[in-house]
């Protein structure tokens, strides 16, 4: 009871008969009172993870008013109130099996083919599923803090700036490097170890600017090309226009691709190459090349998760419109996350 009489903690509970069940949080600022009310409980899943809703306004003094009343008409629980509570919480708390998260069996994405949309679809949201619980929803394949689909939509705009004046932020979404307020966009394969391909983007100079539109350039051509048989033609001129840049390989180069057009595109990284080959049959040593990176996404044009018509359901449209870039979370080996806590 030395919390409660210290005004460090303050216990109050409930009359008989009824249960006290609303949220409010007064924070007292220097030169305001800021009130929430709404669904969401003082945790960590409520402000990181469920879906609330929370009104904020500026307290004129009705809130606390409000408040101070119902405090007041709280009784002050004592020690046999907190006994009687324990025991019961103790009696009510399921086994320690009980509590475990019943989780659905790993995807192998080798063992079932995705023979269809709903499949593939279904195999992504249960993997999802295991990141977020991997990595205390810091990472996630569709969704979390850092996800590959916030990854690909933040590199999105910036196919329609204007690459002179991309700012440190731009480029470490489109190397994949850690940016600000804890965003770490390497998904798709980090490349922090890339370093001239780092200078590029990261520094305006008069040898790089020039790299910058031809990489550009080359993107934009991809992503305004339609998905047909002349594709193929125009994506292995872009990739081969980026590739051949000095310093640049295919995994800069399939990044970048990647997250211009995530509809038909793929990343192939160090992280990625051996579960891709086993995929789609293509040796490693070939999905290094232009020509083993054509007929990868040819395995994938043909395939039927892929050809798929685009979901009525908005949320299911969402992670259609990047269907081809998500192979990369089903074949990830998570090295890179064990080992630096990021990609």
């Amino acid at each position: 009871m030395s919390f409660h009489n210290y005004n460090a903690l303050r216990i109050g509970f409930a009359g008989k008969g009824f249960t006290f069940h609303p949220k409010l949080h007064i924070f007292h600022l220097t030169s305001k009172i800021v009130t929430w009310i709404g669904s969401a409980n003082l945790t960590e899943s409520a402000f990181n993870g469920n879906v609330e809703l929370v009104a904020e306004f500026e307290d004129q003094g009705e809130a606390i008013a409000w408040f101070d009343a119902a405090w007041q008409a709280s009784p002050v629980p004592d020690d046999d109130w907190l006994h009687s509570y324990q025991e019961k919480a103790s009696l009510s708390r399921p086994s320690a099996e009980a509590v475990v998260p019943q989780m659905e069996p790993p995807t192998d994405p080798f063992a079932a083919p995705f023979e269809n949309w709903p499949k593939y679809l279904r195999a992504l949201r249960i993997l999802d599923k295991q990141w977020l619980q991997r990595y205390d929803s810091r990472y996630g394949v569709l969704s979390g803090e850092n996800s590959y689909v916030t990854t690909i939509e933040a590199a999105k705009p910036l196919f329609d700036k204007d690459w002179s004046t991309l700012s440190e932020s731009d480029a470490k979404i489109l190397l994949g490097l850690k940016g600000p307020n804890s965003n770490d966009y390497g998904l798709l394969g980090a490349m922090s170890r890339a370093l001239t391909a780092k200078n590029t983007l990261l520094t305006a100079n008069p040898r790089n600017l020039p790299r910058r539109q031809r990489i550009v350039e080359a993107l934009r051509e991809v992503i305004r090309s339609r998905n047909d048989k002349a594709f193929l033609t125009t994506l292995r001129r872009g990739y081969e226009a980026i590739d051949q840049l000095p310093g640049f390989g295919e995994g800069v180069t399939s990044r970048l691709l990647a997250l211009a057009k995530p509809d038909v595109l793929v990343s192939v990284n160090n992280q990625s190459i051996e579960g891709l080959s086993k995929l789609c049959g293509i040796p490693t040593s070939k999905l290094k090349t232009p020509e083993g990176y054509i007929k990868l996404i040819q395995w994938v044009m043909n395939s039927e998760w892929w050809k798929s018509p685009r979901p009525k359901d908005p949320g299911e449209a969402r992670i259609w419109q990047v269907r081809a870039a998500l192979l990369d979370g089903l074949v990830y080996n998570g090295e890179h996350f064990e080992r630096e806590g990021s990609r």
